[in-house]
Formats: C-alpha cells, structure tokens, sequence
C-alpha cells in the first residue's frame, strides 16, 4: 500500500477474533486517519465608482459592502468591483483546487480582459483553474480575484448576491473532502460563500435586507416555489405574476413575486422601511442580525399545537360570584345598620362609612401591587375587614375619649393577632402562589388597618 508517499507491505483483514484469551503478538498499526478539508471564504475587497465628476475606490475586504451613489450622477456612473476569494485547508491532507466557480448574478457583467484566469462556460457559469497546479498544505490559504463591473442607472439599486464555490478538488490519496461536496451548490458547505455589495443613492436611501441560506432539502423546496410562481408573459407580451408570502415565526415579512427561478438556495428578504439616516438603517441591521443568528442556531422559538382543547373550566360560575357580591354586601349593610343603632348616627354610622372605605382603599393596593387573588386569598381578605370590624366596635364601646383608649384598643386587638401576623409575613415571602398571595392579602390588610385608623382617630378626630 502507498501511505505518506512511500510504498509498504501491510497485512489488510476486517475483524480480529480474540475468544477468551489475550493476544500480545499482533500489530495493529493503527495510525491517526487525516482529513481532506478545503473551505472557502469570499469578500469584497474594493468598489471602484466611475462618474462624471471623479474615480473613487472603496476598500472593503468584507462580505458586505455598501456603497452610496449621488443622485445626480447616478444614472451615468459604474462601478468595478473586485471580489477575493481565500481558500484554506483545514484538513491534514494536502491537495489541489482544480476549478473555482462563480455563479454570476444577472446584475454584474464578466469580462475576460480584466479577468486573464477567468472563462465563462456555456451554462453562464465563470470558472477559474488557476490552482490547479498549486499544492495547498494543511493550514495553508491561497487567493484569487475576481472583478466584476455594473452600469448604473437610477432605479436599479439594492442587494446584489454573488455566490462561489470550490468546483473540483483533488489529492495523492483519493480523499474526499470530509464535509463539503463540490460544485453541487449546498449553501450550507464551507466550500461555498457570498459577498454581496447594497448599492444606493443620497435620496434613496438604505434598505436593510436577511439573506437566506437555504440546505440542501431548502434548496429544492425554494427552487419548486419559485418555479411556481416566476412571472410569465403570454405570446401577446402580458405579464402574469403570483404572489407568495413570506412569514418569519408566524409574521408576515414580505408579499412578493419571483421574477426567475432561484436554483442556487439563495433569497434575499427586505427587512424594515428604506431608511434615509445611516444610524437608523444600523439599527435595522442589528435587529436582523439578531434574527440571523436565530435562523442560524436552529434554535427557533418553541410552537406548540394542541391536538385537544383541555380547557378545565372553573366550578365557579358567573353566578356563584353574584351571590357571593350580593352576600359580601348583604353583610356590610347588616354591620352598618347595627353600628348606628347601636353607637348612634353620629359616631356609628360614620365609622362604618369610614370602615368602607377601608375596603375600598384595601382594594385599590391589591390591584396596583399585583397581588394574586386566589380562593385562599379572598378568605384572608374577609379575614382582615373582620379584624378591622371587630376593631372598630371595640372602639366606639371605649367611650368619648377615642383618643386615650386608641393605644390601648390598639395594643390589645394586636397582641391577640400576632400569630397572624407573623404568618402573614413569612407566607408572603413563600414560592408558592397560593401561600404567597394569603401573605401578602394579611400583610396588607393589617398594615393599611393600623395606618388608616390611626389617621382617622388620631388626626380627623372622627370617633
């Protein structure tokens, strides 16, 4: 067998048995098994814009380049642009790159004088054979470039996609490349890259765009939906278009047609609306960027269908809580009536007012503390309106001197709920929902009790 370029004698077998002894006298000579593996990279390595006025070259050395045109001069200006490609063995395997191929966008033109390696095929494809000769060891890149040139006029700007690919490859060993397959088109292979250049003008504006690569099952799906519906002309010359929409998890993003069939798995999609200040269109960019990388993780956001509704409906009905309103109010009438025939109109009845409005103010912080009200929860909120009741009796039985017997009325009401209070603060701070709301439902209730009726007493003078 030849192995590292020299000829040598081996013994080849495909199993060795060893049943219940051990074998010490066989060589395995197993030996680290090297990798074939060419990637390519493409970028832009400068625009040159031709116009009335001057010449002007642009370096860029990137995949995306922008380039701003003045309106005025647009529609008589070009511009030439130089791709480069890189090509890197990443593989432990040297070889040879025997054919580069550039899959010519219809809105460049080739040109074989300013491109002496270059040929175009008869399928419109440019190739390049340049490297054919050229040995390309592990770790080692080799360039080449490719200039392409446009002529301007004032409605044809926006996105121009170039995509290359490494077209045939070879080595001494017969290796092929471990995860790429020349020439078949798979945007998703490292020997296949695009650069793409966004021309536009001063009054134009900027359009953000999201190039999709598409995989191999991709590919085929978009070159059947484009196929379906390309814009076609009839023998009288009438154009027929259908549109297609594309969605983006689950939003509309464009409605559109397609003016040729994609075979190449490659689509651009218009983000955003076209932009006139550079800061916003940056803005745009990195909104879509941070799709990309989305799309690019295969980490989409979950979508889950039901194959049933198991709505469980609660066993409470529209009209228990009717009856519960009516009963809560029902209650409330009854305190009331009590409170002013028993401590008169004057001193009764307007602390049941006041204790109302307790409710009412209790209320109101449940709901802006976003507290969770839960079947639990509404027995400690009927809890706490029974303490400030209970409460409320026990000071108008005081007498007339409210204030002198306010701390007393206080501090002998309280130490005999300490324990609730207690568990209201530990339950507030609890994971669970059910415990946590009871908590926060007593924590409430009790602290606004204290404060309000120190305030009605203390400072209004009301009992």
């Amino acid at each position: 067998v030849i192995y590292e370029e020299k000829a040598r004698v081996a013994a080849v077998t495909e199993e060795i048995i060893v049943s219940d002894e051990n074998r010490y006298n066989i060589d395995l000579g197993i030996v680290e098994d090297p990798k074939f593996d060419l990637k390519l990279e493409k970028t832009v390595k400068s625009i040159t814009v031709n116009d009335t006025k001057k010449t002007t070259e642009h370096v860029y050395n990137d995949k995306l380049a922008k380039i701003d045109f003045e309106a005025k001069y647009a529609a008589s200006s070009s511009m030439v642009v130089e791709y480069k490609f890189t090509i890197t063995n990443e593989g432990g395997i040297e070889g040879y790159v025997k054919k580069l191929a550039d899959y010519l966008p219809s809105e460049l033109k080739f040109n074989s004088e300013l491109n002496k390696d270059w040929y175009e095929g008869k399928d419109g494809v440019i190739y390049n054979n340049s490297l054919a000769n050229t040995l390309i060891k592990p770790g080692e890149s080799k360039e080449v470039t490719l200039i392409l040139t446009k002529n301007m006029n004032s409605e044809d700007f926006g996105l121009i996609s170039n995509s290359a690919e490494i077209y045939e490859t070879s080595n001494d060993y017969g290796v092929l490349d471990v995860d790429s397959t020349p020439g078949n088109k798979s945007a998703s292979e490292d020997d296949y890259s695009t650069a793409d250049v966004l021309t536009s003008t001063a009054n134009s504006g900027y359009q953000a765009y999201l190039h999709l690569r598409f995989n191999d099952s991709g590919t085929e799906k978009l070159k059947e939906i484009s196929k379906e519906y390309v814009t076609t002309t009839d023998a009288a010359g009438t154009e027929t278009t259908k549109n297609v929409t594309a969605r983006l998890d689950g939003q509309d993003i464009i409605t559109t047609y397609f003016g040729e069939e994609i075979t190449n798995g490659e689509m651009q999609i218009p983000m955003g609306d076209l932009v006139t200040d550079y800061s916003q269109y940056l803005d745009n960019e990195s909104r879509i960027a941070r799709v990309a990388d989305i799309i690019s993780s295969e980490t989409m956001p979950l979508a889950y269908q039901l194959s049933s509704d198991n709505y469980i409906k609660s066993s409470i009905t529209d009209n228990i809580k009717l009856i519960a309103e009516i009963a809560f109010a029902v209650i409330i009438l009854i305190v009331t009536i009590y409170m002013t025939i028993k401590f008169k109109l004057k001193k009764g009845f307007k602390k049941a007012i006041f204790d109302i409005g307790y409710i009412a103010i209790l209320l109101l912080v449940l709901r802006y503390t976003n507290v969770n009200i839960t079947l639990n929860s509404l027995i400690a909120f009927i809890a706490v309106i029974a303490i400030n009741y209970v409460f409320s009796i026990k000071l108008l039985s005081a007498g007339n001197d409210s204030k002198a017997v306010f701390a007393n009325t206080i501090k002998e009401l309280y130490l005999m709920i300490i324990p609730v209070c207690i568990i209201a603060i530990i339950f507030t701070f609890m994971s669970s929902l059910v415990i946590s709301s009871v908590g926060m439902v007593l924590f409430w209730g009790l602290f606004i009790q204290a404060v309000y009726n120190a305030l009605l007493i203390l400072v209004l003078d009301v009992v």
